[in-house]
């Protein structure tokens, strides 16, 4: 029978899930408590892939993913799994070595702090630019028709996605940005 969602949830934001990423961050110089402590607090009652933390609807909607994969043996228990969407899930790493999943799910974490600062930059300042656009960015992120190629979406590809939508919308022509 497979482990309940609840039961991987509960282990991962409990103080002994935090106290063991508090250990990976130390070890691996990462920020994965913090991705957790949003879990833990923001999202407890709204199901959110630990991945790409986009919002799921429902806690079927995510899959059980193994840290040590379970071709390599990995046990099946709340300590070795995490939840994720079926994009994140197939991008992950699968290879016999937690520290790669920890690894890139830090640097899914570091795609949104690149998207924050485009924003930040963007706005200059002004508090109601600065709305709209985190505005367009849920809306595109939570938009069903946002397909990527398998691996998720990248800040780049969301960024084009929100400049795309600006221009269309004749808000912001964002003329000579040809670096960003």
């Amino acid at each position: 029978m497979a482990i309940p969602h609840s039961k991987i949830y509960d282990y991962w934001t409990s103080d002994v899930g935090i106290k063991r990423l508090g250990d990976i961050d130390g070890q691996l110089d990462t920020s994965l408590v913090c991705r957790f402590h949003h879990l833990r607090f923001k999202y407890k009652d709204d199901p959110h892939c630990w991945g790409c933390m986009r919002a799921r609807g429902s806690w079927r909607s995510l899959e059980r993913c193994h840290i040590i994969p379970k071709s390599s043996n990995g046990p099946d228990n709340v300590a070795n799994l995490i939840l994720m969407c079926r994009r994140c899930h197939v991008d992950s790493p699968t290879i016999n070595d937690p520290n790669a999943l920890w690894l890139w799910l830090n640097d899914r974490q570091h795609h949104r702090a690149e998207l924050i600062n485009w924003i930040e930059e963007r706005a200059q300042g002004d508090m109601n630019k600065r709305d709209e656009l985190f505005n367009l960015y849920h809306e595109t992120w939570s938009d069903p028709s946002f397909q990527l190629v398998e691996g998720g979406a990248s800040s780049s590809a969301l960024i084009a996605c929100i400049k795309a939508k600006l221009i269309s919308a004749r808000q912001d022509p964002i003329e000579n940005e040809g670096d960003n």
